[in-house]
């Protein structure tokens, strides 16, 4: 499991706390801000107006936050929904979720 702290969620303030603590100009908060909401990117490394050595900066305390779930679960409807995160065998969140976008307000 890692220990890294999510972007997605973060207000625009708590990004420009994040390009202090990681020693990036005050305006990336603003382009992570970007990248996250409006062009909702699933990795740092497509945050390609931010400088690769500030990418590999900020990736090493930070991920995107966002996965993929490893198995859905189709009904018989044909309706195919999003299922829990499987660790091996076992299931560690056996109920329906979603995600809700909501546009950046920057």
């Amino acid at each position: 499991m890692s220990n890294k702290k999510n972007l997605v969620g973060m207000t625009l303030a708590e990004l420009q706390q994040v390009t202090v603590e990681v020693g990036m100009p005050m305006f990336a908060a603003k382009q992570m801000a970007d990248w996250l909401y409006v062009k909702q990117v699933s990795s740092i490394d497509q945050m390609t107006n931010i400088s690769l050595k500030l990418r590999e900066r900020l990736a090493e305390s930070y991920e995107i936050g966002l996965s993929a779930p490893e198995h859905k679960a189709a009904s018989a409807d044909g309706t195919v929904k999003p299922g829990g995160l499987q660790d091996g065998l076992r299931v560690l969140h056996d109920r329906p979720s979603a995600l809700y976008r909501q546009p950046y307000r920057g």
